[in-house]
Order: C-alpha cells, then sequence, then structure tokens
C-alpha cells in the first residue's frame, strides 16, 4: 500500500502547517489535524476513502481541551454531537441526522443543570423549546413550528411569576397578548391580529394605575385614545377614525390644567398647535401647512407679556426673530434665511 503525508501551509513559504493527513493509494484515508497560524492544534479527525468518517473533535487552541465533537458517517454529520465547556463539563447535545439537527437539543449550564431544551426538525426548532433558570426553576416555554413561534409564547420569573403570555401563529403575534410586572400586576393587554395591532390596547403603571387606553383596528387607532400622568389625570386625549385625529387632540399637565390642543385637516395633518401655561395663559400657537411650521410665532411669558416672535417658513426659522424684556420693549434682533442664523 502506498501511503504519503500531506500537508497544506497558510503561508507560500511553507512554513505554517495548516492540515495534516495522509494518502493511501491516492485517497485521503486516517486521522487529519488541523492546525491555526499560530500552530496550535485545533482540530482532529478521521477520514476514509476522501470522506469525514468516526469523530471530529475541536480543540482549544491554548489548552487543548475539547470544545465539540461532531460524527460523520460518510461524510455526512450522523449522531450524536456534544460541545463542551473549559472545564470538560457537558454545555450541549446534539442529533443530526443526514445533516440535519433533529430531535432534542439540550443546553446546560456550567454546573451542570439544563439551560434549555427545544425540539428540532431539519435544522430547524419544531415543537416545544423550553428555558430554565440555574434554579431548575422554568424561565419561559415556547412553541415553534419551521423555526417560527407558532402557539403559546410564555415568560416566567424565578418565583414562577409569568411575565408574558401570548399566542403565535406562523411567527406572528395573533390574539391577547399580555404582559406583567413582577409583583403579578398587569403592564398591558395588547390584542393583535396576524402580527398587526387590533382590538384592545391597554398599558399600566406599576401601581396598577392607567398609563394609556384605547383600541386599534387593523393597525391603526380607532376611537379614543386617552394616556395618562402617574397621578391619575389624563395626560393626553384623541379621537381617531382609521388612524385619522377626527377632533383636536389635547394635551394637559399632571394638575389638569389643558397643555396644548392640536386642530388636524381631513387627513390628520396638523394646522394649527396652541401651548399653554399651566395658568391658562397662552404661551405660543403654530401654525402649519404640509406638517411645517409656517408663520409667525408669537410666544408669552406666564403674565401675558410678549417674550419672543419667531418666523418659521417650511418648519425653519426664516426672517427676524425679535426678543422683549418684561416690558415688552424689543432688546435683540436676529436675522434667519431657510434656517441659517445671517450675521449683520
Amino acid at each position: 500500500m502506498a501511503q504519503d503525508t500531506i500537508r497544506t501551509y497558510y503561508d507560500e513559504e511553507e512554513t505554517l502547517v495548516k492540515e495534516l493527513y495522509f494518502m493511501v493509494n491516492g485517497k485521503a484515508n486516517g486521522e487529519i489535524r488541523r492546525f491555526d497560524e499560530e500552530g496550535n492544534l485545533v482540530l482532529i479527525g478521521q477520514l476514509q476513502d476522501d470522506q469525514r468518517n468516526g469523530d471530529f473533535v475541536d480543540l482549544d487552541p491554548e489548552t487543548g481541551d475539547t470544545l465539540r465533537i461532531i460524527p460523520f458517517v460518510n461524510n455526512v454529520r450522523s449522531g450524536v454531537s456534544k460541545s463542551f465547556f473549559p472545564n470538560g463539563s457537558l454545555k450541549q447535545s446534539s442529533t443530526y441526522v443526514d445533516n440535519q439537527i433533529t430531535g432534542e437539543v439540550i443546553t446546560y449550564y456550567e454546573s451542570g443543570q439544563v439551560s434549555d431544551k427545544t425540539n428540532f426538525l431539519d435544522n430547524k426548532p419544531d415543537g416545544l423549546s423550553e428555558t430554565f433558570f440555574e434554579s431548575g426553576k422554568q424561565a419561559s416555554k415556547v412553541h415553534f413550528s419551521e423555526g417560527r413561534y407558532d402557539g403559546l409564547f410564555e415568560e416566567f420569573t424565578e418565583n414562577g411569576q409569568i411575565l408574558v403570555s401570548a399566542n403565535y401563529i406562523n411567527g406572528e403575534l395573533d390574539g391577547r397578548e399580555t404582559q406583567y410586572f413582577e409583583d403579578g400586576q398587569i403592564l398591558s393587554i395588547i390584542d393583535y391580529s396576524k402580527g398587526v395591532l387590533d382590538g384592545v390596547y391597554e398599558l399600566n403603571y406599576p401601581d396598577g394605575l392607567p398609563e394609556r387606553r384605547g383600541n386599534y383596528k387593523k393597525g391603526y387607532e380607532e376611537g379614543e385614545m386617552i394616556s395618562y400622568h402617574p397621578n391619575g389625570e389624563i395626560k393626553e386625549r384623541a379621537i381617531f377614525k382609521k388612524g385619522i385625529p377626527t377632533e383636536p387632540s389635547e394635551k394637559y399637565y399632571p394638575s389638569g390644567k389643558l397643555k396644548q390642543k392640536m386642530s388636524f385637516d381631513k387627513s390628520g395633518q396638523p394646522l394649527l398647535e396652541i401651548n399653554y401655561h399651566q395658568n391658562g395663559q397662552v404661551y405660543f400657537a403654530v401654525n402649519y401647512l404640509n406638517n411645517e411650521a409656517q408663520g409667525e410665532v408669537r410666544i408669552y411669558r406666564k403674565d401675558g407679556s410678549l417674550e419672543e416672535i419667531r418666523r418659521f417658513q417650511d418648519g425653519e426659522f426664516h426672517g427676524k426673530r425679535e426678543y422683549f424684556d418684561e416690558k415688552e420693549t424689543l432688546i435683540k434682533t436676529e436675522t434667519y434665511e431657510k434656517g441659517n442664523k445671517i450675521n449683520k
């Protein structure tokens, strides 16, 4: 039998060995070794008639410890594959069938406790997937179909309190998703249809008070949408039809006093924004055209005195910008052109 030792190299000078294996009667047979560019052994495997057969072992280049073992049959990954922590304990086990991960993949903490169990089919998660805290308590439970979320999705705290409960169909949220604070209070209740907001939309503060209330229809706001300050006072209120505001929206201070009122055209573009101080005095008003601030904006102090006049064109400063003292005497003037200050 004619046997030759074959070496491949990283460099043209053939000083850095990349692979070392044997040719028997013109075919690769026996052990193959692979090295990194520093000369460290990083892989050992077995060849039979030019094909990988048996275990291929990945090694830590510095310590030589086994990192992973993958079995091959006639050049195809087949059988139980394992990976390891540096201390030698099992990190993960999986099974290959015809080069595809199939069956249960189990991942471990370094302590040996199971971290994750996921069923695979043809290299994709398919079926139940569970994760665990190192204490052994369940952290999540998810169902897959062909690599996509499909079915119940649940997450938990280590003490068993549920954090998320949702349902997926073909990778998209479908139905009600409920999220919880760690003390069990409801954080949110949101309805979906094929991944799109559709139905109830509720957010809460940690103490259980409402943060936002509203409804969606086919991804668009529908009806009254209200958000709240932590003290329970209304923060913002608007009414929508197919995502378009049909009435002026209002914003409020935590005290309950009106902070802003915004009116819109039929397409939902803003027309006029009026802002107020808490004492009810107008702070400033802005006209809009094509969603950009336009024209003159007068800014007032809480006592009603004029503080500043700004002028806009297409959302940018344009023209004179004038400043006034408490007696409404002009004290400073700046000039802008399309957002750029002109020095004089």
